[in-house]
């Protein structure tokens, strides 16, 4: 696949869903090296972690 989107929801953006969203993008990210694109709809934050290049 190109792409994949999850996404989280409790009331009002807060809480277990910031944490979730947050701890997969990090762990997608540091795992695999992929570029992973962070939103937080309801604070209206947006975090990118760009691709890593090659690890040796």
């Amino acid at each position: 696949f190109t792409s994949l989107m999850f996404s989280f929801g409790c009331t009002g953006g807060q809480h277990r869903s910031v944490y979730s969203a947050q701890h997969l993008a990090e762990h997608l990210h540091e795992k695999f090296g992929v570029e992973v694109q962070l939103v937080h709809r309801e604070q209206q934050i947006a975090t990118c972690f760009p691709a890593i290049a090659c690890r040796g």
